[in-house]
């Protein structure tokens, strides 16, 4: 027997890797653990806390597969120890046990979100295009009150993790409410964080204000994520409008 190093690791699958070595998952410690058939032992620390490691496979990339149940995600480690994650679209799915198909894929499942999933593994480094869109009314009367809708879309290849986007308000501009509910916290600032939004998806938020004093408004929406970016010019937009007396 071999004894971790680790008293809180809680080692869970194991699985023989390309490079004759044994890798495994270390389910409590947030690890991926390897050793040789001598014994000698490596660990290697998620990038991510609390990822959950549970399910782990050689994958015909020359890779190991693991699944994050805490995480939301598919992790890759090369033999080398250099790590991917890859977050799954829907939150909260669980993934469990994790296996090469033979259609070049790793195949996994989902025990909350009852569902299989796939990832392609020659799919190279995960990364996601985010963009935001920013629309307001052109003109509005002082003191009324008016919509900014933030839109946010993902054009992928792959889903978004632990996206958020900000939208910054004119000075004086009086937040009236969020649809649907925003972190309000910051000074002309409201914010709304989303897990994971999958390729191709996108999400819509609203938020209501009283026109400010002023004779023309600027606000400004941003997003990322962190998953890469390699698009980084349509992160942003603008709204200009122009605000008239009664």
């Amino acid at each position: 027997m071999y004894d971790l190093p680790h008293p809180d690791s809680g080692p869970d699958v194991i699985t023989a890797g390309p490079d004759g070595a044994l890798w495994f998952t270390e389910l409590f410690g947030n690890r991926i653990g390897r050793i040789t058939t001598t014994g000698t032992l490596t660990e290697y620390d998620l990038p991510t806390a609390d990822s959950g490691p549970d399910g782990i496979a050689a994958g015909p990339d020359g890779n190991l597969w693991f699944t994050e149940q805490l995480g939301n995600g598919i992790g890759r480690i090369t033999p080398s120890g250099r790590f991917a994650h890859y977050p799954l679209p829907a939150p909260a799915s669980f993934p469990t046990r994790i296996t090469a198909g033979p259609d070049g894929g790793m195949w996994f499942t989902e025990i909350v979100g009852d569902r299989v999933g796939r990832v392609e593994a020659g799919a190279g480094r995960p990364r996601a295009d985010l963009a935001v869109r920013l629309d307001a009314p052109a003109t509005v009367r002082e003191g009324e009150q008016y919509a900014y809708t933030v839109t946010v879309t993902n054009h992928g290849p792959f889903a978004a993790a632990d996206a958020v986007v900000t939208l910054n308000l004119p000075r004086g501009a009086q937040v009236t409410g969020t649809a649907p509910a925003a972190d309000r916290s910051g000074t002309n600032r409201v914010s709304r964080r989303i897990d994971a939004l999958g390729a191709g998806q996108l999400r819509v938020f609203h938020v209501t204000v009283r026109a400010a004093q002023r004779p023309v408004v600027i606000a400004t929406a941003e997003v990322g994520s962190r998953t890469p970016d390699p698009k980084r010019n349509n992160n942003t937009d603008r709204a200009v409008t122009r605000v008239t007396r009664p």
